[in-house]
Parts: C-alpha cells; sequence; structure tokens
C-alpha cells in the first residue's frame, strides 16, 4: 500500500524516503568533519600555549638585528602586530636582551625586551623575512659595546649631513642607509645639537626625508620632544621636521597623539616667537577649534608670527561665536598693527554684520540676479558690439583653414603672402594708442597697512551702506562719468560711499563663479580731481599689489600707458555675495585730469595691438604663413602662425626641421604674457642674420592669442563658455579652443620634424620676475635661461612636477600623451624684477620672450635634459611626480 502511495508533488514516498536518508548522511559527515577540525585546533593551541609557557620562563637571551635590508625594528607596545609602536628602535647591527618571548600562528614571534621598552618582532610584517636571529657567543660583547654608545655622540656635523648624497650621508659600517645613525642619535641622546644634524639631513633633499620616514622618524621625534619638556629649543626643531610629514601622515601624526603634544607645548611655554613651527603643526594635525585657541589669542605675551597659523586656521572655520565676545575682538583690533595683521582682519570681518553686493555673474551659465547689472557691462550692448566685430573679421578675411605643410614654390608663397594681407588688413580694437608704450622704470614701494581705513571699513553699518548713491551703470555724478563698454572692459557697479571713495565691483567671468582679477574702464572728468579708489571684489589673498605693483592708466592726451596711483593698501573686507565672504580690497590714489582717463590692471594688449603688431613687424621675405584653426565659441578668428624659412635649398629637406610652438593668452587676464609673445615675434619674424639662422633650422608655430572671446569680453582665467583652457587639455570640450589647440600640437608631434619644444606664457600674480613650471626630469630649458643671464628670469623660483591637478595643462598633457620632451609653462610678473629693484616694463617682457627664443634653439631632440625627461614622463604616467605649483 505504501509503494503505491505518493506524495502531494506525484512523487512515490519511498523516494522521498531515501532523499531524507541521504542529507542526513551527508550532514552527519560534514557534522564529524568539523569536530575533528575543532578538536585539532584546540590541540595546536594548546601546544603553542605550552611552547610559549615554555619560553616565558627562558633564562634572558640575546638577540641580533640581522635585517638582510639594512632596516631598523620599531618597539611595540605589547606582543601583536597591530599593537601601537612606542616610539623606539632596535637598529641594524644591534644586540638586544630578551625576557620573555611569545609565539604565535604563521610563525611570527614576540620578545619582549629586557630593558622594558616594550616588544619587538622577529619578521617583518610585509614580506616574512627574518629580522633577528639568536646571538652567538662572540657576538655576546656587543651588548656591553652599545652601552658604552650611549654615552657617546654618534651624530655626523651639520656640515657633514649637507653634502651631497654618497659623500657624507654614507654609512660607515654594515652599508646600512645614512639616516640610521642619526635617528640612533637622537633617541640616544634627544637634544639640539642632534636634532639640527637630523634637520639638515632631511632639508637635503626629499629622497633624505623619505628615507628618515622608512626609518622610523616620526616616532622617534616624538620620543625626543616629549623627553626634552624643559628644553624650549626641541619642540620648534622637532615640529619643524614633523611638518615636513604632515601632508602625507596627519592621520598618523594624529594617531601617536601629535595634537594633544601641540596643544600642551602652547599651554605650557605660550605662543611665544620661538614656538611658529608648532603652532603650524597644529593647525595642520590637530584642526584646533576657536575655544582651544582663544586662550593663545588673548595672552599678552602671544606673538604674531606664532599667531599667524592659528588665526589663518579660525578664519577657514564656520563656527565663530567665541570671537564674538568683545574682549576677542578688542584683542584682535590690538593684533591688526602687528605681524598678524591680515589674518586679525580677515577674523573681524567674518564676525562683523556683512555688506551685501549683487554677484555681478555674466552669462547665460551663471547665477546672474536681478539686482546685477552685468547686462550693462559686457553682456547687453558688448555682447552686440563683440558679435558685430567677429563677424566682420569673418567677411573681411580669407585665411586658410586647412594645413599645408612646408611647402616650396611660387604658388605656395603667393598663398602665404595672400593669407598674411588679408589678415592686416582686419581692423580691431586697440589698447594702445601712439607708437609705442610710454612706459618708465618706476622704483617698487610696498603697500601701507591702512589700519584706519580698515577700522572705518569696519565700523560702516550695513543699513548705511546700503543708501549709497549707484554712479555706474548711469550717468553719473558729481562731473563723473564711468564706461567699462569696449572690448577689454571690465568692471560691474561704481558707488559713491559716505566718505567720497569709489566702490567699485568687479565681473565675474562669463558663465563662471569665483573668479575676479582683470579690471579696465574709463573715467571722465570734467574738472582735475582726486579720487580714492576701491575694488573690492578681489578673491587673492596674496598678491602683488601687497608688494609695491601699481595700476596703469592711460591719462588724456598721453602717448601711451604708465604706471599710476599712490597710497595703495590691501585688506580684507566684510563684503558678502552669493555666500562667498572672502573679499579682498584694492584701495589707491588717482590724480585725474580733466577728459577721460584709462585705468587697467596691467598695461592691456587687445586683438587690435596683435594685428598692429603684425603690421609692424611685417616680414619682407616668404617666411611667415598664417592660418586660421577657429572659430572660437564666439565666433571670433583663432589664429595660427608659421614662421620658418619656406625658401631654403632643397638638398636641406625643410619637412625635417623640429617645430618649437608657442601659445599665449590662455588666461586672457595674463596681460604680460601677450609681451612677452611680441619679444618672441620681433626676433622671429625680423630680417636680421640671428633669425635668418633660427628660421633655417626651426619651424616656429605661434598661437599668439589662444582666448580672443576671453580678452574681448574681459574675463581673468575663462573663454566665453566658462572653461579654463589650460585645465582641460586631457579632454577638452568640443568646439572650444583647446580642441582646437591640441588637434593642431597633435599633426605637428605626427610630423617628421615633430615637436621639440612648447611654451605657453602665463603671468603670476603673486610672485616677482619670471620662471618656468617644468615636468620631471626637463631643466635644460631653465638652465640655459638662466645661463643667458636674462634680467627678468629666476632660476630659484622653478618647480618640476606634474600632479594629478595639473594634467589638464597644456604643459602636462604634452609631456604625458604626446611625447614632447621640453613643455614649459612660463610665468611672468605683473609687478617687478627678481631683485624688487623696479617695477616691470613691457620691454622687460619683450626682452624675455627673446631670450626663450634663443634658450629653445640650444635645445635639440637628443640634448641635454632629454633622457631625465623621458624618465620623468615614464613617472609622470604612474603618477609618482612632486607637488608645489599652481598653474
Amino acid at each position: 500500500v505504501r509503494a503505491r502511495c505518493v506524495d502531494v508533488r506525484g512523487r512515490p514516498a519511498m523516494e522521498k524516503a531515501t532523499w531524507v536518508k541521504a542529507l542526513l548522511l551527508t550532514g552527519g559527515a560534514a557534522a564529524t568533519a568539523g569536530v575533528i577540525w575543532i578538536v585539532w585546533r584546540r590541540a595546536r593551541k594548546a601546544v603553542a600555549e605550552t611552547d610559549a609557557t615554555a619560553d616565558a620562563h627562558a633564562p634572558e637571551q640575546l638577540f641580533m638585528v640581522t635585517d638582510p635590508k639594512g632596516n631598523s625594528i620599531g618597539i611595540r607596545d605589547a606582543p601583536d602586530v597591530h599593537a601601537p609602536k612606542s616610539g623606539g628602535l632596535l637598529v641594524a647591527g644591534e644586540v638586544f636582551a630578551v625576557d620573555q618571548i611569545v609565539g604565535s600562528e604563521g610563525g611570527q614571534r614576540y620578545l619582549k625586551l629586557s630593558d622594558g621598552r616594550g616588544w619587538a618582532i622577529t619578521h617583518s610584517t610585509r614580506d616574512g623575512r627574518l629580522l633577528v636571529q639568536p646571538a652567538k657567543s662572540e657576538d655576546a660583547q656587543a651588548a656591553t659595546l652599545n652601552a658604552r654608545r650611549d654615552a657617546e655622540p654618534l651624530a655626523p656635523s651639520p656640515q657633514e649631513c649637507s653634502k651631497p648624497r654618497g659623500e657624507g650621508q654614507q654609512a660607515a659600517a654594515h652599508g646600512r642607509a645614512p639616516c640610521v645613525d642619526l635617528l640612533e642619535a637622537v633617541a640616544r641622546q634627544p637634544g639640539v645639537s642632534t636634532l639640527r644634524a637630523l634637520q639638515a639631513f632631511i632639508a637635503a633633499d626629499r629622497h633624505a626625508a623619505l628615507s628618515c620616514r622608512h626609518h622610523g622618524a616620526l616616532t622617534v621625534l616624538l620620543v625626543a620632544w616629549r623627553s626634552c619638556p624643559d628644553d624650549p629649543e626641541v619642540a620648534p626643531l622637532a615640529a619643524s621636521m614633523l611638518l615636513v610629514y604632515s601632508g602625507l601622515h596627519s592621520k598618523v601624526l594624529r594617531r601617536l597623539g601629535v595634537d594633544a603634544l601641540c596643544c600642551k607645548t602652547l599651554g605650557v611655554r605660550g605662543p611665544v616667537r620661538s614656538q611658529a613651527p608648532v603652532a603650524k603643526l597644529w593647525c595642520r594635525v590637530g584642526c584646533p577649534t576657536a575655544r582651544d585657541v582663544l586662550p593663545l589669542v588673548l595672552r599678552e605675551d602671544a606673538d604674531g608670527e606664532t599667531l599667524r597659523p592659528l588665526l589663518h586656521h579660525l578664519s577657514q572655520q564656520q563656527d565663530l561665536r567665541e570671537l564674538r565676545r568683545p574682549k576677542a575682538r578688542a584683542r584682535l583690533k590690538g593684533l591688526i598693527r602687528g605681524e598678524a595683521a591680515s589674518e586679525a582682519m580677515l577674523l573681524l570681518c567674518k564676525v562683523a554684520e556683512p555688506l551685501e553686493v549683487p554677484s555681478c555673474s555674466r552669462g547665460t551659465g551663471g547665477s546672474e540676479g536681478e539686482d546685477s547689472d552685468s547686462d550693462e557691462v559686457g553682456s547687453g550692448a558688448e555682447g552686440d558690439a563683440t558679435a558685430r566685430t567677429a563677424s566682420n573679421w569673418r567677411m573681411r578675411t580669407h585665411l586658410r583653414r586647412d594645413h599645408p605643410g612646408l611647402a616650396g614654390g611660387r604658388e605656395a608663397a603667393k598663398q602665404r603672402a595672400a593669407s598674411v594681407a588679408s589678415l592686416l588688413e582686419t581692423q580691431g580694437a586697440e589698447a594702445i594708442p601712439g607708437t609705442d608704450l610710454g612706459a618708465e622704470d618706476v622704483n617698487i614701494k610696498a603697500a601701507q597697512p591702512a589700519v584706519e581705513e580698515f577700522l572705518e571699513h569696519l565700523a560702516v553699518k550695513a543699513s548705511a551702506a546700503a543708501d549709497w548713491p549707484v554712479i555706474f551703470p548711469g550717468p553719473g555724478q558729481d562731473g563723473l562719468r564711468f564706461s567699462a563698454n569696449f572690448e577689454g572692459g571690465n568692471v560691474c557697479r561704481i558707488r559713491l560711499d559716505a566718505g567720497g571713495a569709489l566702490e567699485l565691483l568687479l565681473c565675474k567671468d562669463t558663465n563662471r563663479e569665483g573668479h575676479c582679477q582683470w579690471f579696465f574702464f574709463e573715467v571722465e572728468a570734467a574738472a582735475p580731481v582726486r579720487l580714492r579708489f576701491r575694488i573690492v571684489s578681489l578673491l587673492k589673498a596674496s598678491s602683488t599689489f601687497l608688494d609695491g605693483q601699481r595700476v596703469v592708466a592711460l591719462e588724456p592726451g598721453a602717448s601711451g600707458w604708465q604706471r599710476a596711483g599712490e597710497d595703495y593698501a590691501c585688506f580684507p573686507n566684510r563684503y558678502s555675495s552669493g555666500g562667498t565672504r572672502s573679499y579682498y580690497t584694492l584701495a589707491f590714489t588717482l590724480r585725474l585730469a580733466a577728459g577721460r582717463t584709462r585705468v587697467a590692471h596691467f598695461y592691456p594688449y587687445l586683438f587690435g595691438d596683435l594685428l598692429r603688431d603684425l603690421r609692424r613687424l611685417r616680414p619682407v621675405g616668404d617666411w611667415l604663413d598664417v592660418r586660421d584653426i577657429g572659430p572660437t565659441p564666439g565666433g571670433r578668428q583663432l589664429l595660427v602662425l608659421t614662421i620658418t624659412d619656406y625658401s631654403v635649398d632643397v638638398s636641406t629637406p625643410a619637412v625635417l626641421r623640429p617645430h618649437v610652438v608657442v601659445s599665449a593668452r590662455v588666461h586672457p587676464g595674463e596681460a604680460p604674457a601677450s609681451f612677452v609673445m611680441r619679444g618672441v615675434l620681433e626676433l622671429l619674424l625680423s630680417d636680421s642674420e640671428e633669425a635668418r639662422a633660427l628660421r633655417s633650422r626651426f619651424v616656429f608655430v605661434i598661437l599668439p592669442m589662444l582666448n580672443p572671446d576671453g580678452v574681448a569680453l574681459g574675463n581673468g582665467r575663462s573663454n566665453s563658455l566658462g572653461h579654463d583652457l589650460n585645465r582641460c587639455w586631457e579632454h577638452p570640450p568640443e568646439g572650444s579652443e583647446a580642441a582646437a589647440a591640441r588637434l593642431e600640437l597633435e599633426a605637428l608631434c605626427a610630423s617628421p620634424g615633430g615637436v621639440l619644444a612648447l611654451l605657453d606664457l602665463h603671468a603670476h600674480s603673486s610672485r616677482h620676475g619670471a620662471f618656468t613650471l617644468s615636468n620631471p626630469g626637463t631643466a635644460a630649458l631653465p638652465d640655459l635661461l638662466a645661463r643667458s643671464g636674462a634680467p627678468l628670469f629666476d632660476r630659484r623660483q622653478c618647480s618640476f612636477s606634474c600632479t594629478r591637478a595639473k594634467r589638464g595643462s597644456a604643459r602636462c598633457a604634452a609631456w604625458r600623451e604626446l611625447d614632447v620632451a621640453h613643455a614649459h609653462t612660463v610665468e611672468a610678473t605683473y609687478a617687478a624684477l627678481p631683485d624688487r629693484s623696479r617695477l616691470v616694463t613691457p620691454a622687460d617682457l619683450s626682452a624675455l620672450g627673446r631670450s626663450l627664443v634663443r634658450a629653445c634653439a640650444q635645445l635639440s631632440p637628443g640634448g641635454p635634459g632629454s633622457e631625465g625627461g623621458q624618465q620623468g614622463r615614464r613617472q609622470g604616467r604612474a603618477g609618482k611626480t612632486g607637488r608645489g605649483e599652481k598653474k
């Protein structure tokens, strides 16, 4: 009967019983195997505990550090590889006594030091290599030798530490790392002398710092700091060296208790001058709050140099309620006359009531509000005017858009001559009247603190500032009329404050937020007048206006621009726009004559000025070709000038000449780059013997104005679509100027001659002189410039790195992706010569351009820097390059 019965699923009941039996048998077998495995584990653990107990009661033994790599062993607080390190080290070759041994799985053993310093491991946690071995009978005397060595100074002198690697930093015994003796000396005798020797070694080069870090420098420095609480020089020395590692190892330092140690040191000694490195380290690692810093700020013996990093750190925080107390504000007002003036002013502005102003955004992509006046400055009538100008350029010029190569013959020469003639017939707005700039040498004079002017600004009530009359846009007031409705102009709103000074707001870049630097406007005075200008929407805290830079003015009837203004001052302000409260004021006084005067950030250089220079330098032979690789997003031409000797003998194939590419005005507000470019053109387009020799050897491809839309709109950094063209070379936006320039560069790199060098001309707003931002291993060009004696060039400011954040720049993309050996960003100042003897003139910048061409002529594809450039390029592709540049 059961055989004929079926279950609910239609299967015979007997089949179901068989399946259940099979499942029970399988489960029983698995359970049996699990029990056997548990019993085996318990038995193994019992054996290990027995061995550990036997080792623990073993008599004291001697061990020696025998790491084949010569590294030291960090001492731990507990018998565990994850236990924190106490800070001590067992250096290579050292013999130490052990009174307890604890074993663990995997063969790792933990040795308890007899002197109570902690525990040491026997095998490396990285690759499992053996680090220690029992000391032999003949090595038993090493412990006595180590004890004697405790009383002897082991650190070499600072002079030996500063020698190049391979001379004074080679280990004397057993091939140990050069830093081992120094760290060992600091660990045994923490003091000023040993710390200074270690500091000299770390400052030698980057590899020395990495070597010290690998051998436990962090823990050694912390132990030395804690062991000398009464020495006022030990803490600053240790903190200055820990600052080197604070960028990459801030979490490690925080875990080791550096923040608490800094707070304790400043609390005991006070923020005196010698403790400035301690304050900097605390801000980088500890992130102190206003409540933590306020007691130090209120101390009467506080030093401004030590308070500067603390106050700067507070200015970046949101919760500043502690600083709104009357006592704290009074203390900050007292600091604005000392070394921490800028930081104290910024904090006072942040805790004061803000002065709201419109955002002054421009373009459809910005956040332009109803109160913005930007429609009347550059986006309305000016936008139509610039569009009409671009249309006229397109109709009146007929430039070739193809890439003809270096063709010879009469027909090709006629085409090149027709292109040049068509371009030079084009008309464009010029910023430079007359025959040339009337520039003069001006002695540099730093800006004054302007404490009283800042205090007056701090006392202004927001309700009263809202009633100040707006005189631009508008008909003007008191015989003054303003305008920026011309190519390159930039000012958004002008008000007249209660004291008679003029408050100026600048327009932000088109379709972009957060950048205000370039200004260019016109003022018409009915009678001579002395005016105080305050540009209140600058975003950069560090500017050469603080160190002597002056604006330029074109006065009525003058033949050229001149440096102008007096009583310069720069300070933070209370203005707020779109949630941003980090604006700075540039204040200066101008004496205006009756008539129209134009005022600009620097000598302006527009597209019309480029055309004027080309007319002046028009070649008499066949060595210039002009092409248009545009249009730009705004409909303007994107010019490419090719300069070479097209009449060269066919026996020397012209197609094999290497290319040198030079570009300028990627950032439209960086007008000094155009004057450097002027020097390049003056040399290459001349009929001198030197120029003829250069044209016969190289093909110079010039992009004289890579961002003409931004130049016309008065932008500082972006194009008309809001793109920073020096950050998008890896993946340039379709239709942008950077996309067209990259295609041109790729074509040149694929040509038989290739590209020898790329020079991207820029300007720097916070440094003096000129320098290069170069890629790793490409120091040949900066070295040649330094040897040429160019007065504007400063080799000390050059940097050589290719960080991830800068890979979108032209120099990094060309170097990493297109194999251009010599790709550089050339930075020129707005302000002064490197020695700060006087302010720069356009003639100084042009001389730098000529020096750049001569330096490129001394390069060769296999010349200096090529091997290093290839090695650095491989590192750049792997992401292992240095840090430290802005551009």
